[in-house]
Order: structure tokens, then C-alpha cells, then sequence
């Protein structure tokens, strides 16, 4: 697997990136998830750390913030309108993204 994802070539040529079959790649969940915390540590709000990111009811949750924060441009993630574009911010691209992060 991690040679395939070292190898993969996508339209723009660069190696690790986007590709059909893996609409996020695990560099931009990376970049996405460093953002995140980010945001999350300069919110005066309380932080849950006692739930997993991969418990499914918050999965869920961070996904559809993550989603959101891609369309409304909030997001400092460098391929934020590409991510907006593959994941629309309804229930759809709620359900898609824990899957493919899932699946990374």
C-alpha cells in the first residue's frame, strides 16, 4: 500500500497526492488534522479528550467541521477548494469523508 501511495501520479504529476481511488490523501488529512487542532486549542470552548477522533458518533462530528470549514473558507489547508469540491457539505459528503478516512 505505501509503496503504491509513494508511486501514484495524479493529472498534475506529483507523487502521494490526490488520485480517483483516494479522494483524500493521507498528506492532506494530515495538513487538515494540524489545522484542526489549531483551531481547536485556540477555542475558548472545552476540548473532549477523552473520546477517540475514530469513535464513530465523533468522527462524524469532526468530519462534517472539517467539511464545513473547507466550503465556508475558513480553512488554511492549501487544497481546501479541491477537498470542498470533492466533499459537499450536506449529508452525502458527511458520509463520504469518515469512509475514506477510514479507509486510509
Amino acid at each position: 500500500f505505501w509503496l503504491k501511495l509513494a508511486t501514484a501520479e495524479t493529472s498534475t504529476g506529483y507523487p502521494g497526492q490526490r488520485t480517483a481511488a483516494m479522494p483524500i490523501a493521507p498528506e492532506q488529512f494530515v495538513v487538515t488534522l494540524q489545522n484542526m487542532t489549531a483551531s481547536w486549542l485556540s477555542s475558548p470552548l472545552p476540548c473532549n479528550y477523552e473520546k477517540s477522533f475514530f469513535d464513530p458518533e465523533e468522527l462524524a462530528v469532526v468530519c462534517s467541521e472539517m467539511i464545513d470549514r473547507w466550503h465556508s473558507g475558513q480553512s488554511s489547508h492549501p487544497d481546501a477548494a479541491t477537498l470542498a469540491a470533492t466533499y459537499t457539505n450536506d449529508e452525502a459528503g458527511a458520509a463520504g469523508l469518515p469512509e475514506d478516512l477510514l479507509g486510509i
